[in-house]
């Protein structure tokens, strides 16, 4: 019997009920990196402990932190 392979935006579903918010982590996404799907990361400040807190990669989609910044709303939109 073959397994299902969830797709990607299922997998950044619950990987954000597991960890937005903490280490710093401010957004998670999909991404294509060389024709591939993969799931970015983006933590504000340090990386270090976010890095330490995520899995590699998860139902086999890689995972890649990315510095960024914190996110806020912009007045007036």
């Amino acid at each position: 019997m073959a397994t299902s392979v969830p797709d990607i935006a299922t997998v950044i579903e619950e990987l954000s009920g597991r960890f937005l918010g903490r280490f710093g982590i401010v957004a998670i996404s999909d991404a294509d990196e060389n024709g591939r799907e993969i799931i970015e990361v983006f933590v504000a400040g340090d990386t270090a402990e976010a890095v330490e807190s995520l899995p590699r990669s998860a139902a086999g989609f890689l995972i890649k932190v990315r510095r960024g910044g914190r996110i806020v709303p912009h007045a007036g939109s």
